[in-house]
């Protein structure tokens, strides 16, 4: 079994199961008749169902999760391993590091904004960039400005464009910020995204992981139960103890079921937690690289940082409603 992945083993077990349900039913000379069912007692059945599988299923990713994170030499140990080692390497710099992420997210940012001006066939991005929105009436028609000491020419754009570059230099296009905290602690609960705007979604992806396994496990139990429901037992259908062992086994079914449906929840959860650590051991590579190359680039710690600049930002604000008279 070690030859196929996860998604063939579940496609095995799903055949062996239905296989197995239609051996059953055949057996037990079963036909469907909607107008024998007893909805309400359907109603009940199912949601007995449903109980018994969500609590196993609950059941599962516990288990399962705690099994995996916890192997030894296992995908996320391993993981694991290689963030604490990038972690002590700037473990004593990390006052710093908020500043440092300010710095790639105003990166992404910019990056961000060039793909957006790109894809909608905007030329010369970069420099489009550097202009102010009062500065986006202009080009209508061509266009000449100065820009930091040099020249700069643009070519006119249509109406479409220039609603595109308005759009962009007023901030629209965001980027979700990291915090800090979410590289530092190790345990916080494919793309064409970069892998700091991957960071920004890993939680979203673990609930999303958990939800939708939830949410299928729980439509599946319930179509399976209004199909077993209409099933009427023709030969022997006076004999109770043929029911009472129909009903274990479709308690079985949903117990048996729920848990390795959680046990798949985890996985997947387990999967997105990995490449979350991943992405911190990366980042925190990256930030004792700069670290090595820019020695004494920071001189404030990001707490004063912080101050400094929110003291800036209220001078600037007093300034400009002096000015307005406001």
């Amino acid at each position: 079994m070690q030859r196929f992945n996860a998604n063939a083993k579940l496609a095995v077990v799903l055949a062996a199961f239905v296989l197995s349900f239609t051996t059953f039913v055949s057996f037990i000379n079963a036909g469907f008749d909607p107008e024998k069912v007893n909805w309400a007692k359907w109603a009940i059945d199912v949601a007995t169902n449903e109980a018994i599988t969500f609590v196993m299923m609950f059941l599962g990713e516990t288990f399962y999760i705690s099994y995996i994170t916890q192997k030894p030499h296992g995908k996320y140990q391993e993981a694991a391993d290689s963030y604490d080692a990038e972690y002590a390497l700037v473990k004593d710099n990390t006052q710093y590091f908020g500043q440092y992420l300010k710095i790639r997210h105003d990166n992404e940012i910019k990056t961000a904004d060039i793909k957006y001006l790109v894809s909608h066939r905007i030329d010369n991005p970069i420099s489009i960039l550097k202009l102010d929105l009062e500065d986006v009436h202009h080009l209508a028609k061509p266009y000449q400005k100065e820009i930091d000491g040099e020249i700069v020419n643009f070519k006119s754009y249509s109406k479409k464009q220039l609603k595109v570059i308005r759009y962009v230099l007023s901030g629209n296009v965001v980027v979700r910020r990291v915090p800090k905290i979410y590289y530092l602690d190790k345990y916080n609960n494919k793309t064409t995204y970069s892998e700091y705007q991957q960071a920004g979604r890993i939680d979203d992806e673990i609930r999303l992981a958990k939800g939708v396994g939830r949410a299928a496990k729980g439509l599946s139990m319930a179509m399976i139960s209004a199909l077993a429901v209409g099933l009427t037992v023709n030969s022997l259908k006076d004999a109770g103890d043929v029911e009472t062992w129909y009903v274990l086994a479709t308690r079985l079914t949903s117990a048996i079921g729920g848990f390795y449906a959680g046990c798949r929840n985890s996985f997947h959860v387990n999967e997105i937690q990995c490449r979350s650590l991943s992405l911190k051991k990366n980042m925190l590579m990256d930030y004792g690289k700069f670290l090595q190359d820019h020695p004494n680039y920071f001189l404030l710690t990001d707490e004063e940082a912080e101050a400094k600049e929110a003291v800036e930002t209220a001078i600037e604000k007093e300034a400009i409603a002096h000015e307005t008279g406001a």
